[in-house]
């Protein structure tokens, strides 16, 4: 009895899955990350050969059959073109742990609060670290232990969505986030969960027209004029330098190092999508899984850099087949997590379907869907936050 409903199996589940959310997190930055995802699909084997019936959704069987469907032929695709399925391989373990993380909240015993305490002493860790990077090491943009300055700054914006929507955590919690958004030095993940917080303000007063959330309206508004006024120097230039005629004489020139971290994330979307749509096979089903991960050989040279926008590199990979595929399965749980804010007076549902709109809006600027820190705690955390009680959650419904 490893993973059943005893305490005892509990115990033991939630230490596997600990065990995975810490190689993930403290040791992803020496290349140990992927032990934790192999951890991860140990728990979940141990749980399916516990139980008779695993219980799936009717949407996610839907979008896990047409997506396996799709991820096999473009193994075969890939195999085919290159020879290889190093770069397949490493995108099916991917989405092998974000279909563990699922089953393991929805047919285990993983409590809402223990995962979110993990998440939050994970992050806690990285406080120390970030603050001798970026004082001691002079680091522009630190990452802590992570691999990237941007995982660890949607990660903080997602604790910043939770922080605000759930009721039993005291306000000063507020002040982790916050910092660590300020020492991060970046502007997406910021001005997106202001962005995320406002839209949970205004659909609750769409919703019940609760004069209170007025109040937060403006405070949102005020966050997010606060993100801008700090962070105006870059904004600035990102507009001044990539105006739509200074960007085509760039692509033309092949720079793709002016007009700042913007200008480089149009220069990839726009060689990668050439690439997509340079003849009907590529645009219909991609160049093959792992094409757009930045340690593929399947581009020589630069070219095998990372898009930074999810929705190119979900093209880039699957074609828009795939593409059409990935935006129809989260506009329907997002549309869904709204019905049932609007049928059900959901604050849980509600503060769920901010979140999710939180998740694609980070996909426009960064690659979020493939960042296992960011994705197992959105898998996890969503099913079990929309089953709290409303007692849990800042009531504006």
């Amino acid at each position: 009895m490893i993973l059943s409903r005893s305490n005892t199996s509990y115990d033991a589940g939630f230490l596997l899955v600990s065990l995975a959310f810490f190689f993930r997190y403290v040791l992803d930055g020496i290349g140990l990350g992927i032990v934790g995802s192999l951890i991860l699909l140990i728990a979940t084997v141990l749980l399916m050969l516990e139980k008779k019936e695993i219980i799936v959704s009717q949407r996610v069987f839907i979008f896990l059959f047409i997506s396996g469907v799709i991820l096999l032929f473009s193994g075969f695709h890939v195999y085919v073109q290159y020879g290889t399925l190093k770069f397949f391989a490493l995108e099916v373990i991917r989405f092998a742990t974000y279909i563990s993380a699922y089953i393991l909240v929805r047919n285990g015993r993983i409590d809402f609060f223990k995962i979110y305490r993990l998440f939050l002493i994970l992050l806690c860790i990285q406080v120390p670290i970030l603050f001798f990077q970026k004082f001691g090491l002079g680091m522009d943009r630190p990452a802590g232990t992570l691999t990237n300055n941007n995982h660890l700054m949607y990660l903080t914006g997602l604790l910043l969505l939770l922080q605000f929507g759930l009721k039993r955590v005291p306000a000063f919690h507020f002040a982790l986030p916050v910092s660590l958004l300020i020492l991060l030095g970046g502007v997406g993940g910021a001005l997106f969960a202001s962005i995320a917080i406002w839209i949970h303000i205004t659909m609750a007063v769409a919703i019940r027209g609760k004069a209170k959330a007025f109040i937060f309206q403006v405070l949102a508004i005020a966050m997010m004029s606060t993100v801008v006024f700090v962070h105006w120097d870059k904004i600035g230039y990102a507009i001044e330098s990539n105006t739509p005629e200074v960007v085509a004489s760039r692509l033309e020139a092949g720079d793709r190092y002016g007009g700042g971290t913007i200008g480089a994330r149009i220069f990839f979307w726009h060689y990668f999508s050439s690439q997509v749509f340079s003849e009907p096979m590529s645009t219909a089903i991609g160049l093959g899984s792992g094409a757009a991960s930045n340690r593929s050989t399947y581009f020589a040279g630069w070219g095998s850099q990372d898009p930074h926008d999810e929705y190119v590199r979900v093209l880039t990979d699957y074609g828009l087949i795939g593409l059409g595929v990935f935006v129809a399965f989260w506009l329907s749980v997002v549309f869904g997590f709204l019905r049932s804010a609007i049928k059900r007076r959901s604050n849980g549902a509600l503060l769920a379907h901010s979140i999710v709109w939180f998740f694609l809006m980070g996909c426009t600027i960064a690659n979020v869907f493939v960042q296992s820190t960011f994705m197992w705690l959105l898998i996890m955390l969503l099913p079990l936050m929309v089953r709290l009680p409303e007692r849990e959650f800042r009531r504006f419904l």
